[in-house]
């Protein structure tokens, strides 16, 4: 377990997606756009970069969800930094992500 810095929950959304009620494209959009929303954004290369790659992908009709995946793969990299106080137990981490249910 961690203290997560900030948090994203995109549960529903992930619902919706596994059971192809939305395209991949549209949960990229919707993940964009909440993590644009975190205070650390303008100020964070990282996720900047990452919101760049789902931009990307809810503009790519041809984007399958493997692409996603890959993306999502940077973001829970990104997500699982530790942050500071360094050394503390439970750490302390960036962002919690949720995603599947």
């Amino acid at each position: 377990m961690a203290n997560w810095k900030y948090q994203i929950d995109v549960r529903k959304e992930w619902k919706r997606a596994e059971t192809q009620e939305i395209t991949p494209q549209e949960l990229a959009r919707v993940i964009a756009e909440k993590l644009k929303a975190l205070p650390c954004f303008s100020d964070d290369d990282d996720l900047q970069n990452i919101v760049e790659a789902f931009e990307e992908l809810n503009l790519d009709d041809a984007a399958t969800f493997d692409d996603f995946d890959e993306i999502m793969n940077g973001l829970y990299d990104w997500g699982d930094q530790e942050v500071s106080p360094y050394g503390k137990w439970p750490r302390n981490a960036m962002c919690w992500i949720g995603a599947a249910i």
